[in-house]
């Protein structure tokens, strides 16, 4: 029987998707966990129903309760706006949340940079790619001052998700900056400098 279910499909315009899931699978006396990882070389048509071809990356393997843990208490401390803010786009990436945990269950879908509100979601990407140890980025925007910290910051391996010197920060994957981005998938910003 599947408990938690946690899923995280990114839809790059021109490039292919992957898709990185969690799911807690309860049953007898043991719960497993377990993460799959899927990576489409094709262009997703549809989050819902994402393009595979034969021979695309495809990884499932079961993983410590204690990471999977981490994980989903991010998930259950998160708080979100019901509305984010208007946004429309056709170029850049697509992400979709979906998170579901017996009858109950919500999608979340942001272009580009993660809605404003939506920031707790961010740090639930991150640690879930971070435990899929996948180098991938997750977009948020970025305050001025968070992009001129970012843009001098040197981040280590050493800052793995979770800890900063002095304590903790939010986790992101990367700062969508006008720029460009950071991939610091493992590292931390510190929320306001």
């Amino acid at each position: 029987m599947t408990g938690t279910f946690l899923s995280l499909t990114v839809s790059p315009s021109f490039n292919g998707g992957f898709i990185v899931t969690l799911l807690e699978d309860v049953g007898g006396r043991n719960t497993k966990y377990i993460l799959r990882y899927r990576e489409s070389s094709v262009p997703f048509t549809s989050l819902e129903n994402p393009d595979f071809a034969e021979g695309d990356q495809r990884d499932e393997r079961e993983i410590p309760e204690e990471q999977a843990q981490r994980v989903m208490a991010l998930l259950k401390d998160a708080s979100v706006t019901p509305v984010p803010p208007y946004a429309l786009g056709l170029d850049g990436t697509t992400y979709l949340l979906h998170v579901s945990n017996g009858s109950n269950e919500a999608r979340y879908t942001w272009w580009v940079n993660i809605p404003d509100g939506w920031e707790p979601l961010g740090k639930v990407c991150a640690a879930l790619l971070a435990l899929a140890g996948k180098d991938r980025r997750v977009h948020v925007k970025a305050s001025a001052r968070q992009e001129r910290d970012a843009a001098v910051a040197i981040l280590s391996e050493g800052h793995r998700l979770g800890e900063w010197p002095g304590g903790e920060g939010p986790a992101w994957c990367a700062l969508g900056r006008s720029a460009g981005t950071f991939p610091v998938v493992g590292g931390i910003v510190p929320e306001g400098g």
